[in-house]
């Protein structure tokens, strides 16, 4: 069962995204980039930090479905850049929780957000994302 009062502090979050700001930040300056596959490489280097999602696009997936949360899974195009697919969720399922898919809506769409201009791991701050 999913914890539904769990909530994410904005100092909380912005260090979870320093983070990851961090780790792409060593993986890049390792130089070994060089050496990976070009969809692995195109992966690393994108700069795609985040992404928009209408609220109607959000509402959309629970209309076909009984759903109470998202799944969101770490995701790459077939060009090995970052994106993200969200599924409707059953968190209350018996056993195990279950994702809801429907095959009556045409999926959403995303609008991959590139890093905002002079942000790393060290300056990070969503409130100015």
């Amino acid at each position: 069962m999913i914890d539904k009062q769990h909530g994410i502090t904005r100092n909380d979050a912005n260090a979870e995204i320093r983070n990851f700001l961090k780790v792409r930040e060593q993986l890049i300056q390792s130089g070994l980039t060089g050496q990976l596959p070009q969809l692995a490489k195109t992966y690393l280097e994108s700069g795609t930090l985040s992404f928009i999602f209408d609220k109607s696009q959000l509402d959309a997936l629970f209309g076909t479905v009984s759903a109470d949360a998202y799944r969101i899974y770490f995701a790459a195009n077939s060009y090995g850049e970052p994106t993200v697919i969200v599924v409707p969720y059953d968190s209350n399922a018996v056993g195990t929780a279950k994702n809801k898919m429907s095959n009556s809506s045409d999926p959403g769409q995303q609008y991959p957000e590139e890093e905002g201009t002079g942000f790393d791991s060290t300056n990070f701050d969503i409130a100015y994302e």
